[in-house]
């Protein structure tokens, strides 16, 4: 995506989670069960890239920007919207410049792990802002860094999440958004 930023999607996040009713404090466990769901495709999907399924970098792409998706929604739940563009924004990406030699598994652990301390982080009652802002850089930096790993770039994954859902309809259901078929 030349000239735009993953943190450009921000505001279109905000209102699409809006026009939906995700913006609901009481939903922010809901959210972050979400966060674990899209989490695990995403290394499913790169469990079948790895075993040989070439076609599964689209799923790769998709499921890193719905993550990315879910982290917005769910900081939303916590913080204004300005908060969560600055946030977003100031978030400097590590920017790996050498060849990523850590493995996919090492990847697909590390996924589950920053998600479960996500988690905990963001439904702990003592919610620490700076700890809320490290979780985020982290996981953030993780999705760039999976990205490139298989030559994505972050900005792209989340343009292609957020056009895949800008125009999904469907009702909530239990604190969660459930799709039309």
């Amino acid at each position: 995506m030349e000239n735009l930023n993953h943190y450009d999607y921000i505001y279109k996040i905000n209102d699409w989670a809006e026009i939906r009713g995700l913006n609901r404090n009481d939903f922010l466990a809901m959210q972050l069960e979400k966060s674990r769901e899209e989490n695990s495709e995403l290394t499913q999907a790169i469990t079948k890239y790895e075993l040989g399924n070439k076609e599964a970098i689209v799923e790769i792409k998709d499921a890193i920007g719905d993550v990315y998706v879910t982290l917005v929604v769910a900081f939303k739940l916590l913080k204004p919207i300005e908060t969560v563009y600055y946030t977003f924004r100031s978030t400097v990406l590590w920017h790996f410049k050498d060849e990523l030699e850590t493995s996919w598994i090492c990847f697909s652990e590390l996924l589950r792990t920053t998600d479960a301390r996500f988690y905990k982080t963001f439904i702990s009652e003592e919610k620490i802002d700076v700890e809320l802002f490290k979780m985020l850089v982290t996981y953030i930096n993780l999705l760039d860094v999976v990205a490139k790993k298989y030559d994505l770039e972050l900005v792209d994954c989340v343009d292609y999440a957020y056009n895949q859902i800008k125009n999904r309809t469907g009702k909530m259901i239990d604190g969660s958004f459930v799709k039309d078929e």
